[in-house]
């Protein structure tokens, strides 16, 4: 579809994204900041967030980077098909244009690429054409509207407060879909991984230990938490303290909808609400 969908909207990264080649293999939308540490509290702003999820494997790397892009308000959208789709809560209203995930896709779509899924009415937001799309990702400088270049604050490595310059990512190269893609393959998340015994490579397969993992890290939230909550910081450091060997492959595991699905089915959780905007996860 045009871009001007985006361009005339209203107005309103990540290191890793910075002038590297990656596909493309997934976006999830959600209220819950992946990375919001345990107990952090929320802005006393009555703005809610809504935020766009991208996962890409960058050429060479043994596993896949995410970045969060802010989308708009959370009040203005409605969450469906497990993430995938946003849909206005009332007529008119549309993808923030200037905000992070809006000059992600207008990214794109000045590249000739196909962003929205035309299986869906117009008011409606799918991105799932972008899935598997072989791209360079670069960090943009962001302006204010006198054009004075943004500053966010952090903690540098020595764990002191630093400026940076406020950056988000955009596309500025596209190769196409990735051949595994190509072939139907979306980079299905499996519950298999590589081990090594006596200089031999056999695969482990993993189902029993991440849902044994799923339950700890539900036990470790309170009996529920939000889908996205599984890739927190305090998830991650329970993945790693408790399953050492295979904490990266878990993180992955844990957060695929097959799975969690299946989960439910099988009687490992009670509860997964996919279909709703937080995605719970009832144990």
């Amino acid at each position: 579809m045009a871009n001007a969908r985006h361009a005339t909207l209203s107005e309103g990264g990540s290191g890793k994204f910075n002038n590297v080649d990656g596909v493309i293999s997934n976006y999830e939308f959600t209220t819950v900041h992946p990375f919001a540490k345990e107990g952090q509290r929320r802005s006393r702003s009555d703005f809610s967030p809504l935020y766009g999820v991208l996962t890409a494997q960058m050429d060479g790397a043994k596993e896949p980077d995410v970045d969060v892009l802010l989308v708009g308000s959370a009040d203005d959208f409605e969450i469906s098909d497990g993430g995938k789709t946003i849909t206005p809560v009332e007529e008119g209203r549309s993808v923030w244009a200037k905000g992070q995930w809006g000059k992600f896709i207008a990214s794109l779509e000045k590249l000739g690429c196909e962003t929205e899924n035309a299986d869906y009415d117009e008011s409606v937001f799918n991105y799932e054409p972008i899935i598997g799309r072989r791209v360079r990702f670069q960090q943009e400088q962001q302006f204010d509207k006198g054009g004075k270049l943004k500053k966010r604050t952090g903690k540098g490595r020595d764990g002191k407060p630093r400026e940076y310059d406020d950056t988000t990512t955009v596309v500025i190269a596209d190769y196409g879909m990735a051949e595994a893609v190509k072939k139907g393959v979306k980079g299905a998340t499996t519950t298999k991984a590589a081990s090594k015994a006596n200089g031999a490579v056999k695969e482990v397969d993993l189902t029993d230990t991440a849902d044994e993992a799923l339950v700890g890290l539900l036990d470790k939230f309170g009996g529920s938490a939000p889908k996205a909550k599984l890739v927190s910081a305090p998830a991650q450091l329970f993945l790693k303290k408790n399953y050492p060997d295979h904490s990266d492959e878990l993180r992955k595991i844990i957060y695929d909808d097959d799975y969690l699905n299946d989960a439910a089915r099988r009687g490992v959780v009670s509860e997964y609400k996919q279909s709703d905007k937080l995605q719970t996860l009832t144990a």
